[in-house]
């Protein structure tokens, strides 16, 4: 078995868990499938985060992708005869664990023959990592072609499979459906399902905080990990702000220029955002309570640019005492300009701690909540930004609430959070028992 405090590596996360049979396997990149439970990681995944969600029960034939991109486990994957007629019968689902990863152009499929210490992060990167879009205007959709479903479209019609149905995160998944007509898709999340609330390893389980209005001492919480030009964008007009903050990017205004997906020269907050850039350069590094050397960054920043090298977001690295001391979290999400609404655990986490939220993301993601039960705060700030489709003018739209809340002083802010009561218990309340299919 694994031993407390083992620590997975970007390997560990790219397979594929089958559950086509009575025995569960996990398929590595090279193809080899492991049926010993003590012999693949992800196994241990499972059980404490799949498990627990529909998918633990479901006696759909099913398989779960754990990471992004190309699927190498299917590409060039033939089944036998009764496999497919059984599929065919019975279903295929295929769930996607992460978001999608979309391009204008797909680039060419990378090698996944790899040993266990590669880099396999640094490959995918590498191989097709610069052409990967998480921002693009609305009359470029239609260029956008997606690697995963690529893979399983692939896999579905060298197999003959017609039943196949691709489970995502997305909602709005649908605006690329034309694209892929031999596979069915969804937004059935099981990312967030999971994230609900995992066990004991849970960062943030959900817990009775008592006289929560007194530790509120500043306006607003944004803490960020991974580099995003968005939230490039969004640290640069939130630094002279009250709140607490993560920012580890010693970046120039130009370097934000270059990221973007729009001409920022011509929008109305131009000069606000090039002045807030540079104090933002100046102040870096700002933390929360993860200490880190900062990362410079000049011209066009690849994908999956994590601060001093790293891959991911630190075990530890919490933010409940920063959102617990903040009237409200403004979570900037994974992506902004794309078609498809995302409910993460970034926010998830601001429902568990009791704190009212900003969503900077794609639009329709509070749709995709309502849809879901949660209550949002259109009572006290408009959430019109929400269900507006032109990219810049939601940022203005978003801008324009933190302009409001921050017009406030502390203790209406206070008065407003006691006024938010019943919401905010609602959507604790709601949260502990989210455990059926998400869509």
């Amino acid at each position: 078995m694994y031993q407390d405090g083992y620590s997975p590596t970007a390997y560990d996360n790219f397979v594929l868990y089958e559950k086509l049979f009575d025995k569960p396997c996990v398929t590595l990149v090279d193809g080899t499938q492991v049926f010993d439970e003590d012999k693949a990681y992800y196994f241990h995944f499972y059980r404490w985060a799949i498990a627990p969600t529909w998918v633990g029960t479901e006696t759909t034939p099913h398989m779960i992708f754990g990471s992004k991109g190309y699927i190498p486990q299917l590409e060039d994957r033939i089944l036998d005869n009764e496999t497919q007629n059984y599929l065919n019968n019975n279903g295929l689902n295929i769930y996607l664990y992460e978001t999608l990863t979309f391009a204008k152009k797909l680039s060419p499929r990378p090698n996944f023959k790899l040993e266990k210490d590669s880099k396999l992060i640094d490959t995918i990167i590498e191989s097709y990592g610069s052409s990967m879009i998480f921002e693009c205007v609305e009359s470029e959709y239609d260029t956008l072609q997606c690697y995963e479903l690529e893979s399983i479209s692939k896999f579905a019609e060298q197999n003959n499979l017609t039943n196949v149905t691709v489970n995502t995160c997305h909602y709005n998944i649908e605006f690329i459906q034309s694209k892929y007509p031999n596979i069915k898709l969804r937004c059935r999340d099981l990312h967030l399902a999971s994230m609900v609330d995992f066990p004991k390893e849970d960062l943030y389980p959900i817990q009775q905080i008592e006289n929560p209005i007194d530790l509120i001492d500043t306006k607003f919480a944004c803490p960020n990990w991974r580099y995003h030009s968005t939230r490039h964008l969004v640290m640069s007009y939130l630094i002279d702000k009250p709140g607490n903050y993560s920012w580890y990017y010693k970046s120039k205004f130009d370097t934000l220029e270059k990221n973007l997906w729009f001409d920022i020269t011509k929008f109305p907050l131009y000069d606000t955002i090039r002045t807030g850039a540079e104090i933002l350069n100046v102040q870096t590094p700002l933390e929360i309570n993860e200490t880190c050397k900062t990362t410079s960054l000049t011209g066009k920043v690849d994908y999956l640019k994590y601060p001093n090298g790293s891959q991911g977001s630190p075990s530890d690295y919490r933010m409940d005492e920063a959102y617990l001391r903040s009237f409200c979290v403004v979570v900037t999400e994974s992506f902004f300009a794309l078609p498809t609404g995302i409910v993460s655990e970034k926010v998830m986490n601001a429902v568990k701690l009791g704190r009212p939220f900003i969503i900077v993301g794609p639009p329709r993601t509070l749709e995709y909540m309502h849809k879901l039960g949660f209550q949002t705060f259109e009572r006290y700030w408009d959430e019109d930004y929400d269900s507006e489709e032109n990219h810049e003018m939601r940022l203005l739209k978003i801008f324009k609430v933190i302009d409001y809340i921050n017009s406030m002083d502390m203790d209406q802010l206070k008065v407003w959070y006691s006024n938010m009561e019943d919401i905010i218990q609602h959507n604790v309340n709601l949260l502990k028992n989210l455990k059926g299919p998400l869509s």
